[in-house]
């Protein structure tokens, strides 16, 4: 049975790093996902699979039962291999319905679709990567502005409090890491889901013995990483923008961050 293990996100947690300095260098595995180098063969390979993924999580329910057959000839021309640990990154898969570019894809269906699609043939794995709320919140607002509502033009303490203390807000659906954690368990299973604290990433190389375990590769396996050296980070500049300070320091100080209690 092919093993397929699938990156799902969250974006802001070090997702750029790990597809450029990690997931690529693992021994004994197949990656699929996000690629920055220039082989175009490699290019070509996930331009396919981002292609794969964009249909999976646009597509509405009747469209995608017509395109299933279509959809199970694209996996077959992948060409995973059985011997091998294939891997999947595409944070998309948590941060498309986030952005809105796929306003309908919560993970639940996408997960059922992902299941349907690889049947039988295939051992299906998941995991993602989930930060400190504060950070994680903040580096999200920077780059996905518009999805948070906020009226730049009106009194910034209103509209902070406006965003944190609706329960119904953008933030309280998307950030609640135990909540998701068991969405997924719920589908895929205990043994097929792990996430890893962000924080972990850029702390030790423990952080890739235990990402090789879970992928079930050799952990005495030395892959030399550069956890100095950072990808994608939010800028100081951005970091020093007004507003977002403001929203940071608010929840660093816990006001109103009290309502985050049970996420």
């Amino acid at each position: 049975m092919t093993k397929l293990f699938f990156h799902i996100g969250y974006a802001k947690t070090g997702t750029t790093f790990l597809q450029q300095k990690v997931f690529p260098y693992l021994k004994e595995v197949n990656y699929y996902g996000r690629y920055y180098g220039n082989d175009k063969t490699k290019i070509y390979t996930a331009n396919k699979v981002t292609n794969f993924i964009h249909k999976i999580l646009i597509l509405q329910d009747k469209d995608f039962d017509i395109q299933k057959s279509n959809l199970e000839k694209e996996i077959r021309e992948l060409n995973f291999d059985k011997n091998e640990i294939n891997l999947i990154s595409y944070e998309t898969i948590l941060w498309g319905q986030m952005t809105g570019n796929y306003k309908d894809a919560d993970i639940e269906r996408t997960l059922k679709r992902i299941k349907i699609l690889f049947n039988q043939n295939y051992e299906l794995y998941f995991f993602f990567v989930i930060r400190n709320h504060p950070d994680l919140i903040l580096s999200s607002i920077l780059g996905c502005k518009e999805r948070f509502l906020l009226n730049y033009n009106k009194n910034i303490n209103t509209e902070i409090d406006k965003l944190f203390l609706n329960k119904d807000s953008f933030i309280f659906e998307k950030f609640k890491f135990f909540e998701l954690n068991k969405k997924i368990e719920k589908i895929v299973g205990n043994k097929n889901l792990k996430f890893f604290l962000f924080e972990d990433i850029f702390k030790d190389s423990a952080f890739i013995y235990e990402l090789q375990n879970f992928l079930c590769i050799d952990t005495n396996t030395d892959l030399k990483v550069n956890f100095e050296e950072k990808v994608n980070v939010t800028s100081e500049n951005e970091k020093n923008f007004s507003l977002f300070s403001v929203i940071l320091e608010i929840l660093r100080n816990k006001r109103s961050f009290k309502s985050f209690k049970n996420l």
